[in-house]
């Protein structure tokens, strides 16, 4: 009896110090993460535009800029120049706006990056969510899953037990931010051997100088290509997935207390003329403009606010048939801000 006891005593003890050894090691790493954070200027070369995977609490902003590629900003100079930024600007930097967004983000990324946002900004929050009639055709290439799936939620779909260690271990920096780290020590390493690459802003493959407003031109080039891809993958079918995930998103955030804003954002009608080859122009534009109309009904049917700026004047505001330069970003960024501005923001 007595012997049995003592071992459970000593697998007590061994047990005891198993565990305060491991809280002392989270305590140090907490630590060492409160310092990083601190004093290690970490943010320095990280793309703004993928903000939400390593800075996923955000930084107390009232407004949130969910989306796909059209809302990146990816051919801009600088930073001021980004659709977000230029809100801020428009608005007398009353309003700062979280770049949520992610290239090549499908419909099931922004339902998730949805959730992400009302798990972890407050009540009030002004979500914005660009839209374009292409998101609502059924597309070919598309997956359920989405490009992103795992890394925005990571544990939704685990046990208690695996989701409060994650909790826990969410609570350290280098856990928090992992993905923020990697990159930063990936562009010290690189300094070190001086070979840094490609730029954060710019078009891509481009170095600076380049030209501020790039605009698609009728030669071909990247233009032409992104629109052979849009021919391939043309569908010209509704996807009745796509409208309840947008229903889905607006119930989200509703539930939440937050206010989604879908704007329609536009396409380069002039590009589909000039380009147009597997079909006609008006074969796309028909169905394209009966998506837009769905869109915006849906919104109207499910009491979802929008601004709608689906036919952009300018064809020069445009780099291909639907992401805008930086002279298109600003007139979006003019679109929100009115918003703003007229829904008593600023």
């Amino acid at each position: 009896m007595n012997l049995t006891n003592g071992k459970r005593g000593s697998l007590a003890l061994f047990w005891m110090k198993g565990l305060l050894l491991a809280a002392l090691l989270y305590c140090g790493v907490f630590a060492a993460g409160l310092a990083f954070e601190a004093f290690v200027p970490w943010r320095r070369d990280l793309d703004p535009r993928r903000e939400i995977l390593w800075n996923p609490q955000g930084n107390g902003e009232r407004c949130v800029l969910l989306g796909d590629s059209v809302s990146c900003s990816l051919f801009v100079e600088s930073l001021d120049q980004t659709l977000w930024r230029r809100v801020q600007t428009l608005t007398g930097n009353r309003i700062a706006v979280f770049p949520g967004a992610l290239s090549g983000a499908q419909m099931s990324d922004l339902r998730e990056m949805a959730t992400l946002v009302s798990w972890n900004w407050p009540k009030g929050t002004v979500v914005f969510l660009p839209m374009n009639p292409i998101r609502l055709m059924t597309r070919s290439e598309e997956g359920k899953l989405g490009n992103y799936y795992s890394h925005l939620l990571p544990y939704s779909d685990a046990s208690w037990v695996t989701r409060v260690c994650h909790k826990a271990a969410s609570k350290v920096f280098f856990v928090r931010n992992h993905e923020a780290v990697s990159q930063f020590l990936s562009f010290e390493l690189a300094r070190l051997k001086k070979s840094l690459g490609q730029p954060v802003f710019g078009p891509p493959g481009e170095q600076p100088p380049f030209s501020q407003s790039v605009v698609w031109n009728r030669s071909g080039g990247y233009a032409w290509r992104r629109f052979q891809d849009f021919e391939r993958f043309f569908t010209g079918e509704l996807s009745q997935d796509a409208l309840a995930d947008t229903a889905a998103i607006h119930e989200t955030l509703q539930s939440r207390g937050m206010r989604l804003v879908v704007l329609l954002s536009p396409l380069n009608r002039e590009l589909i003329l000039a380009y147009a080859k597997k079909r006609s122009a008006q074969d796309y534009f028909s169905f394209l403009d009966s998506l837009h109309e769905t869109l915006l009904a849906l919104c109207r049917e499910r009491g979802i606010e929008t601004i709608d700026v689906y036919s952009l004047p300018s064809s020069d505001w445009f780099v291909d048939f639907m992401h805008t330069n930086a002279p298109g970003d600003l007139e979006l960024a003019r679109q929100m801000a009115a918003w703003l501005r007229d829904n008593g923001y600023v």
